[in-house]
């Protein structure tokens, strides 16, 4: 059952609906198993040494794990920074704003991850954040981008990244599901906030919701939240719409 702790602020009021922040609990378990992996390691090479030289090749498969471990809680290390720090941002929004972060939604038929769900007068935001550093690139409607950055000595890194907008899209479906399933008609805007503060957008997204630090879209966004919009929606309803995520919150 989900558990709401909110935390009072002068600003946004934050609403941490299933308690600590989903991306930071898989990060601590992942840095926990590095660290199981490595004394195992060498609780091994030691019993090799007593019993037997062949059992050196014991903290091979240990050390294969930890390898790929690591790499993984590189990446929950800097999707959990983005996350915070984008959450810090998001604390300026006004005192009658909602912030519900790291919420898993579950509907009738849908399922979405979603980083920030904002509830405000105006109606319901989703905040996608990307902690992600380089140039990024690519069909602004297409399913896949791009993100190339330097690896030294002249060389670039290029990889592909899933289009934050399609899981963007994937997040809005699921919140008007919620609400057709409970009668109520608002609208819901989906935000796309790339807060590394070394990322570049080369993609031309149009006139959609998408901001970048680097190129002053922490401000931007917060502008963009405040002024879209009219008011549609009182205190005492939106404080019933926690309540109502609350319950399709896992």
């Amino acid at each position: 059952m989900a558990c709401l702790q909110r935390a009072e602020h002068n600003m946004a009021k934050v609403v941490h609906i299933n308690g600590m922040n989903g991306v930071t609990q898989k990060y601590l378990l992942s840095l926990f198993s590095q660290w199981v992996l490595l004394i195992l390691s060498v609780l091994s090479v030691v019993i090799a040494h007593k019993v037997s030289v062949l059992l050196y090749l014991a903290p091979v498969p240990f050390l294969l794990c930890y390898r790929y471990l690591r790499k993984n809680t590189a990446l929950l290390r800097s999707g959990s920074k983005g996350e915070r720090e984008t959450l810090k941002l998001l604390k300026r929004l006004p005192k009658n704003y909602y912030i519900l972060p790291d919420l898993t939604l579950v509907t009738a038929h849908r399922k979405s991850q979603v980083d920030f769900l904002i509830l405000c007068p105006k109606g319901i935001y989703t905040i996608e954040a990307k902690n992600v550093a380089g140039e990024i690139s690519g069909k602004a409607d297409s399913n896949r981008l791009y993100k190339t950055r330097p690896v030294g000595r002249g060389k670039y890194e290029r990889k592909p990244l899933y289009n934050p907008l399609k899981q963007a899209e994937g997040h809005v479906a699921t919140i008007q599901e919620m609400l057709q399933e409970n009668g109520i008609t608002l609208p819901v805007c989906s935000v796309i906030y790339f807060s590394n503060r070394y990322a570049t957008l080369k993609t031309d997204f149009g006139d959609r919701p998408v901001f970048c630090r680097k190129e002053d879209g922490d401000k931007r966004m917060l502008e963009f939240l405040m002024s879209h919009g009219d008011t549609i929606w009182r205190k005492e309803a939106m404080e019933q719409l926690v309540k109502l995520v609350a319950k399709y919150a896992q």
